[in-house]
């Protein structure tokens, strides 16, 4: 699947496109069209964190229905400074596990994956009025229109990252798919790089080790600006969205150099180890989500060295079906009952609200669809077997 993909794009260098300033993106929020809007079904009470092989699909696992349950909990509002506290509730979610000697996930652009798609011209879909004539085209670059496309060797397919609206599938960020640039503008308000093959800093590797470094703090947008260590950490990657904030942390020297610059960030310092997210954050809208994770071997620490941030285990796409916060995510994300065998490494925010969405087949009652699949999105995450091309 992957290399079928690989001929279907124009590969570019990326040494020229990093010669040249980065223009920050205005500071408004992605347009949102208000058709888009997902429906909230109802929220299980009930734990459920049993995790399920799919048939015929070794090396896959899922949680369908999931559902984590948080108590009361209470928490100071940052901007009024008030004492509120958050009822007891629950995140509901389906979450696919990978076993990654057996699959991968690979990022597309989808645009030229449907535009390239034959059995679809294009991507093209007619609407028909209620006379029966043809009332005009329109292309929807959307997670239903993939879904038709890609083959059944695609497990699943989940949305990555932000596009700029209901009828432009462009990146909100940077993104590189296959080192072809699709997207160089970052984001303000997106603060983490997610890097799916980092091929020089895990060359002696022979598994997919994804990465997730910050991008930019205190308002630098420009390259030129960076320090030399994320230059290299962003060229050395064939598939790159930007996205954030990552939930679960990594003791990297990137998180180390983030939390020492204190500000808003050093509420950090009174959550739990590895916590990327803050309890006051409970004051701020919970919506939809995907979510991009790694987990790690449930054996000591080695303290030799503390600072490596792979090679992980397994990963994993966890799609909401409730609005949920970040501080919830990240409380179930940081719990081993989530694992079962294993324990949190890190996790990132991909995207939510009405542009998320995820679909997973191969299950036993058929396939499940979650979130906005009519949404036109730019970038998506997609699972597939491994094989020696990849």
């Amino acid at each position: 699947m992957r290399s079928s993909l690989n001929n279907r794009r124009r590969l570019s260098r990326l040494g020229t496109a990093f010669s040249v300033s980065l223009a920050a993106l205005a500071f408004a929020h992605p347009t949102i069209a208000a058709e888009e809007k997902p429906p909230e079904p109802a929220c299980a009470t009930k734990a459920n964190l049993t995790w399920l092989a799919l048939p015929n699909a070794s090396g896959l696992e899922v949680i369908k229905d999931g559902a984590y349950t948080l108590p009361a909990l209470k928490f100071t509002d940052q901007k009024t400074g008030e004492e509120k506290e958050a009822p007891a509730r629950a995140v509901c979610f389906t979450a696919i596990r990978v076993d990654k000697t057996k699959y991968q996930i690979d990022l597309i652009d989808v645009r030229d994956a449907i535009e390239s798609a034959p059995a679809t011209k294009g991507g093209v879909s007619r609407s028909v009025s209620s006379s029966g004539k043809s009332a005009g085209a329109a292309v929807r670059y959307s997670m239903r229109t993939l879904t038709e496309i890609l083959g059944p060797e695609v497990k699943a397919i989940a949305n990555a990252g932000w596009s700029r609206g209901a009828g432009r599938p462009d990146p909100v960020g940077a993104a590189f798919v296959n080192r072809k640039v699709v997207a160089l503008d970052p984001y303000p308000s997106l603060s983490t790089f997610l890097c799916l093959d980092n091929k020089v800093r895990w060359a002696n590797e022979k598994v997919q080790v994804p990465a997730a470094f910050w991008f930019t703090q205190s308002g630098k947008f420009s390259i030129q600006e960076w320090s030399q260590k994320k230059r290299e950490r962003v060229q050395a990657c064939d598939d790159l969205i930007q996205v954030g904030p990552r939930i679960i942390e990594i003791e990297d020297q990137d998180y180390k150099d983030m939390r020492a610059e204190g500000g808003d960030l050093a509420c950090l310092a009174d959550e739990p180890p590895k916590s990327g997210v803050c309890r006051r954050s409970l004051a701020r809208r919970a919506t939809f989500r995907t979510i991009f994770a790694t987990d790690a071997p449930d054996i000591a620490v080695d303290a030799a060295n503390a600072e490596a941030d792979g090679p992980e285990r397994r990963l994993y796409i966890v799609a909401t079906s409730n609005k949920v916060s970040l501080y919830d995510a990240q409380m179930m994300l940081l719990d081993p009952a989530f694992y079962g065998d294993a324990k949190a490494h890190w996790a990132v925010n991909m995207a939510g609200h009405t542009q998320m969405g995820m679909v997973a087949r191969g299950l036993p009652d058929g396939q499940v669809e979650i979130g906005n699949l009519d949404a036109n999105i730019a970038t998506a995450l997609i699972i597939t077997p491994q094989t020696k091309a990849n």
